[in-house]
């Protein structure tokens, strides 16, 4: 049964009236020059006027930088632009309501000058376009604009046309101003603005209309650009909605964790009569409800979606009432003297706007650190577009009834009031938690899930619905009980040995890295040895959704032996699942989950991977070495030459996994097999013809995959992965730099520990022994991370700020990780694949030596610079080249801080 207490807001539609009636609209045109830094000033002067449109020409963003516009964008607007091109000048952006549910307007862009379109929807569509002409002389440019404005008459009688033309109209002797202003006569275009636009006194800035009457146009100068503003009405036959929402919320912050556990301990003194499992949970249910509803009923409340800045402070609010007497004043007398107060104001006004959007952000980013989650949404919100995909209201003032993403909309109340509540509550869990394992059965409200759509990349195409990834939220309740049983199978699991050895996916120590170690062990071992490796990436589609419930039941009872009631209640939690589609407080009704396991869940993941256990017994039976990382499989095979018989060993295996994976409802993804050649030059030239075929599917060998987030090419050199982690990670160098400014010391360095250094890190053990062309190039990420961060210039040296700021340098971080993974695997905290891999070394008599703690590399039958990369020669290698007291360190803690101590002094050659 779904529960509606946590719906966060909910919102009652305004009901347009069926007659529509024409509405004033305001707007505001302004040449920028840069956005930059002047954000705060705009977002005031939209909330303060209450502007419908903000006209904006001359932004000088550049592609991919939406940090300004977000920043100026208040709650419940949104926006589109179009960035500058290369060079100086240019870029346009239009912020508007989002309730005007405008479209953007798509036409070739044109040589001579830069434009935006959008329409707003109405009895007559009001067509609305900015544009900026560059001010070099373009002879095209009134052919442009003559064959854009006809463009847009063929869409709407009502056109607004504004911008900075960069023409001198109150010249007349000016022909471009005399040519210009016939061609908007012929087109039926009047030109309203008859005032200085600019400092100089020059008409630069027009608006022009047809089809509209236009009001009360009138200039601002906001001393923040050379252009002044210019500040017009309009009548349209649009009307929006009314911005006002009745909303519907709990003021869930109001609730006092002792409060709700002594309410909780008082309604619970009572013991439920019933052990039936569905019984226990309406009890549980019905309990937890009845104590929100008496500390936090559900109120209602008419809100309005404009509002200030969520780092304006009360000192702003008075500073700003004395701008405002100030600019009055001035206005008034226009002495030269008022004017210079004014403008020392707004100087010392615009200062603390900034220091307090810095603390704002510093402080949000300090309380983000600790929750990845918490963080990327924040910078996402900072530094991505508006998403407009899925409409929405958002309150800033009433933050504190809205709901944790980690509360499904089917609790009762927040996860985060049950955790604080506890000791309370924990014995009643206990109960319903025993009584669903004995009796074999899951209550129905557990096993129903609230679908959430997400896209899952920005920028896809919301109306293609593969692109969309769907979330299952389950109950808070579901979870635990999940999680107890997932860990009594883990345990069966490991202590039976039933685990697939290579397979690394969603099992304890085990992680993408590790794999990827195993993988390029065996890859580089084969290499050192002459011999050619064939690496055959495959990758299911859409894998979890089609797993047949009656298959992985006989799984579980003939590979797992599971049997009796705990068969029962994995046969119970798998039957009679529903689902329904979740989206902006808007429910769809329930649909079966006949076939797959919830995403998102804590079973799922771990009972497909019980799903393809015995894939790896088929491989094996062709002779093949793999490797699996839930759906992702590798397979390789090492041969000094392709020969036939490798061939036929290739394709039957493929042709075998092909027909198991459809008699299992599996389907490989075609898009995302691929297939390479490792090894020595002179063999991977040799076969470039070579492919594979089966079941109509023919695969060639790639110069580079993408493999677990890694890009692997025919030598791995790795040098086509630095490339793209160097671009990925300038990317974010640069959106940091644009928030640098406006963060303290500490929150800026969690940002680049954040967006830079996890990527530096993510399996870098993989790249020990490359050449040192490649890890220069992550030593420079590194260094201007370092130098961004402290303020560093280029021409310093970059040593003494690595030091201070306590980082250790490239080489030494994969060192670190070789060495960690090294410890763990020595003290069966690593998967056995690479336990298997490390040898303690054993003299052939008694020595010194023997209760050193070294280790010995594997033998080799040749040696090239190949095997010195691998996993097993490298960790033996570093391991035995560490101090004695560190390598018998059996702690994994105090072992990681005497590592980096010890790898510290040893990379800035700082005596012990």
């Amino acid at each position: 049964m779904k529960k509606n207490n946590l719906l966060p807001i909910h919102c009652t539609p305004a009901t347009p009236s069926s007659t529509q009636i024409q509405k004033h609209l305001k707007l505001v045109l302004l040449n920028t020059r840069s956005l930059t830094n002047k954000s705060a000033i705009l977002h005031e002067l939209i909330t303060d006027n209450k502007l419908d449109l903000l006209c904006l020409t001359e932004t000088w963003h550049k592609p991919l930088d939406y940090l300004s516009l977000n920043q100026t964008t208040p709650t419940g607007y949104t926006y589109i632009d179009k960035p500058r091109p290369d060079g100086r000048g240019g870029g346009v952006a239009a912020i508007f309501k989002k309730n005007f549910l405008a479209s953007t307007i798509s036409i070739p862009p044109a040589q001579s000058f830069e434009h935006i379109a959008l329409k707003l929807p109405g009895p007559t569509p009001l067509v609305i376009t900015i544009i900026y002409r560059p001010p070099k002389p373009n002879h095209s440019f009134l052919s442009d604009l003559a064959e854009f404005l006809t463009q847009l008459s063929a869409i709407s009688p009502s056109i607004l046309l504004l911008g900075d033309f960069n023409i001198h109209i109150d010249d007349p002797n000016s022909k471009s101003a005399i040519d210009l202003l016939e061609l908007l006569h012929c087109l039926q275009f009047t030109q309203h603005v008859n005032f200085p636009t600019h400092c100089r006194g020059h008409i630069l800035d027009l608006v022009c209309s047809a089809g509209l009457t236009l009001h009360k146009l009138s200039s601002l100068n906001l001393q923040i650009s050379d252009h002044l503003a210019i500040i017009m009405d309009f009548i349209t036959p649009l009307r929006p909605p009314k911005l006002k929402r009745n909303i519907t919320f709990r003021n869930i912050k109001s609730i006092s964790p002792s409060a709700f556990s002594d309410l909780l301990a008082n309604t619970l003194s009572t013991p439920p009569l019933t052990f039936n499992p569905t019984d226990l949970v309406n009890h549980y249910n019905d309990t937890l409800s009845l104590c929100l509803n008496n500390l936090a009923p559900l109120k209602t409340k008419s809100v309005s979606f404009t509002h200030s800045a969520p780092w304006y402070t009360p000192q702003l609010r008075q500073m700003k009432i004395r701008k405002r007497q100030l600019e009055r004043l001035y206005k008034k007398t226009g002495l030269t003297v008022h004017l210079n107060i004014y403008t020392d104001h707004l100087s010392d006004y615009k200062n603390t706007l900034t220091a307090a959007r810095s603390t704002y952000y510093s402080q949000l980013i300090h309380s983000g650190s600790n929750k990845p989650k918490t963080l990327f949404s924040t910078i996402n919100k900072l530094l991505k577009p508006c998403d407009n995909t899925l409409t929405s209201f958002t309150v800033n003032k009433c933050n504190s009834f809205l709901i944790k993403n980690s509360t499904s909309v089917l609790d009762p109340i927040p996860s985060s009031i049950v955790k604080s509540c506890l000791p309370t509550i924990s014995p009643l869990i206990a109960i319903i938690i025993n009584s669903s394992l004995s009796s074999g059965s899951v209550p129905e409200s557990l096993k129903l899930a609230a679908v959430t759509p997400i896209l899952k990349k920005p920028g896809l195409d919301p109306d293609i619905i593969s692109n969309f990834r769907p979330i299952s939220n389950l109950p808070f309740l579901s979870k635990i009980l999940e999680r107890v049983v997932a860990s009594q199978i883990q345990t069966h699991l490991h202590s039976h040995e039933l685990y697939e050895p290579f397979q690394s996916g969603f099992r304890p120590k085990h992680s993408t890295e590790t794999a990827l170690l195993k993988i390029t062990n065996d890859l580089l071992f084969s290499a050192d040895s002459g011999h050619l490796s064939i690496l055959i990436l495959l990758d299911l589609t859409a894998a979890f959704d089609t797993i047949n419930h009656s298959i992985l039941l006989s799984r579980l009872q003939t590979f797992l032996n599971i049997t009796g009631s705990a068969l029962s209640w994995l046969k119970s939690y798998l039957s009679d699942r529903q689902q329904f589609i979740h989206v902006n407080n808007c429910s769809s009704s329930t649909a079966p989950l006949l076939q797959g396991v919830p995403q998102c869940s804590v079973l799922g993941p771990l009972l497909f991977i019980i799903y393809l256990l015995p894939l790896g017994s088929i491989i094996r039976r062709h002779g093949l070495h793999f490797h699996c990382y839930a759906d992702d499989i590798q397979l390789h095979i090492s041969t000094k030459s392709i020969t036939p018989a490798t061939h036929s060993t290739l394709t039957n295996c493929l042709s075998e996994l092909q027909s198991w994976l459809q008699k299992n409802f599996l389907k490989l993804n075609c898009d995302k097999s691929e297939i390479i050649l490792i090894g020595p030059k002179h063999l991977t030239t040799l076969t470039q013809n070579f492919s594979l075929s089966f079941d109509n599917i023919t695969l060639s060998p790639s110069p580079s995959i993408r493999n677990l987030g890694i890009i692997l090419d025919s030598t791995l050199s790795f040098e086509q992965h630095i490339s793209r982690l160097t671009q990925t990670a300038f990317f974010h160098l640069k959106n940091i730099a644009r928030l640098r400014p406006l963060l303290s010391f500490s929150a800026a360095e969690t940002l680049i520990h954040a967006f830079i250094t996890s990527r530096l890190d993510y399996c870098n053990s993989i790249l020990y022994g490359s050449s040192s062309k490649v890890l220069n190039k992550l030593q420079y990420i590194q260094n201007s991370a370092a130098r961004l961060l402290t303020h560093t210039r280029s021409r310093e040296h970059i040593t003494p700020v690595l030091q201070n700021l306590h980082w250790l340098p490239v080489p030494h971080r994969i060192n670190f990780k070789l060495l960690l993974l090294t410890h763990k695997a020595l003290h069966n905290q690593a998967p056995p694949y690479l336990m298997d891999m490390l040898h303690h070394h054993t003299p052939s008599r008694n020595l010194r030596s023997s209760d050193a703690n070294l280790l010995s590399p594997p033998l080799r039958t040749k040696h090239r610079t190949w095997g010195d990369r691998a996993f097993s020669i490298a960790a033996p290698s570093l391991w035995n080249s560490l101090p004695k007291h560190i390598r018998d360190c059996p702690d994994s803690s105090t072992f990681k801080s005497l590592l980096k101590t010890h790898l510290f002094k040893s990379a800035f050659h700082l005596h012990p």
